[in-house]
């Protein structure tokens, strides 16, 4: 995503995205990856599944700053997967820096002109790409990583890292600042990262650095340019009869986008205002279980979702400590949040209790004094 006005960039989560493009079960895709992360650049390609999809494919692709593109034979049909033609094509119709690298015995035919060079393995479609877009092609052997890979991995970086115009995915988180409410956002962000790929900021999360000096208008661009928004309505000892304007109207300019919103609060359960009153509401007890709801909801609607290689590069490699690592929520109860309402109506249960209680005491009580008195009879 483009723009020649607002600039963005994170202070955590890495440098830059790169796409990485391999057969399946290739050692070089986690040799590529571990080389990458070690630059602190995050290597990602679509969530696996059983289908392909090229709309999605695209959309991860163009958040990222260039692709790494590795094709070999299938071992059964001595042809290359059709999915890792598709993704260079469309790496090259992008525009992207690409690198590409070649298992040994890949026939690739390379037209150099003055303005595109025309590329095409064995009789597939032919690719274009600029001159000044394609490091390499290199030669590889799977179980061979050799300085020539190195030296046009390098060339790469350098090319990604030039990029500073363009705006990496993330979500945008709309609730509560405050610090008891910390642990809440935690959660969010360590479910967000894990699940979809991408990280989670918020207005002041000190994590991210724009050019916009104004605070709304910062807020604003943030919300515009997110891939889905997590808006929380949980209400806060600073308002605790009336949900906060501030919130609402960010939940607004989220409509207003078209983004694809995840609407949640606290227990109880309570009807949200009216502007948003037939919208799905998520209601959450514990952050532990707000973690499992956006998991949930990130899994069951069609946002941007990511798989991260480095997120996976620890247990490829043992003893191997990425700089891109996979977060993890712990929930501690120590630091639960508690809304006013949640008090109020635990308040409100706890003369009951003490009611019930008693009254278990007392039967308990006359059951012992009827024992002893039948006993003493006999």
């Amino acid at each position: 995503m483009q723009n020649d006005k607002f600039k963005l960039e994170f202070l955590a989560a890495g440098k830059a995205d790169v796409y990485l493009s391999c057969p399946e079960g290739s050692q070089l895709s986690w040799q590529l990856a571990r080389l990458f992360d070690e630059a602190s650049i995050s290597v990602v390609a679509d969530q696996p599944g059983p289908y392909t999809n090229g709309n999605r494919v695209r959309r991860v692709m163009a958040g990222c700053a260039g692709v790494v593109s590795a094709l070999a034979y299938q071992p059964c049909s001595r042809t290359i997967d059709s999915r890792l033609l598709r993704e260079l094509r469309e790496g090259a119709a992008l525009g992207l820096p690409l690198a590409l690298f070649l298992e040994k015995d890949v026939h690739l035919d390379l037209d150099e002109g003055e303005h595109q060079f025309r590329l095409r393995i064995d009789d597939s479609e032919p690719v274009f790409i600029r001159p000044d877009r394609l490091h390499g092609p290199v030669v590889y052997l799977d179980d061979t990583f050799d300085r020539d890979i190195h030296a046009t991995a390098d060339r790469f970086q350098s090319a990604v890292l030039r990029d500073e115009s363009r705006i990496r995915p993330y979500a945008f988180l709309v609730g509560r600042l405050e610090k008891d409410f910390t642990q809440a956002r935690e959660a969010v962000l360590a479910t967000v990262e894990s699940e979809a790929g991408i990280t989670c900021l918020w207005s002041d999360d000190g994590r991210h650095l724009t050019n916009i000096a104004s605070v709304r208008e910062r807020t604003r661009l943030l919300i515009k340019h997110a891939s889905f928004v997590i808006a929380d309505l949980t209400l806060g000892a600073e308002n605790p009869d009336h949900e906060n304007p501030s919130r609402a109207h960010e939940i607004g300019m989220a409509i207003a986008y078209g983004r694809d919103i995840m609407l949640c609060s606290q227990e109880p359960r309570r009807y949200p205002y009216f502007s948003v009153g037939d919208m799905q509401m998520t209601f959450w007890a514990t952050e532990a279980e707000l973690s499992g709801h956006v998991r949930e909801w990130i899994r069951t609607h069609k946002v941007l979702r990511r798989q991260v290689f480095n997120h996976r590069l620890g247990e490829i490699y043992p003893g191997y400590k990425a700089q891109i690592e996979q977060p993890v929520f712990h929930f501690d109860p120590r630091r639960r949040y508690v809304a006013p309402t949640t008090a109020a109506r635990s308040s409100a249960g706890a003369p009951l209790a003490l009611l019930v209680g008693a009254v278990v005491v007392l039967l308990l009580v006359v059951a012992l004094l009827a024992a002893a008195l039948a006993a003493g009879s006999r």
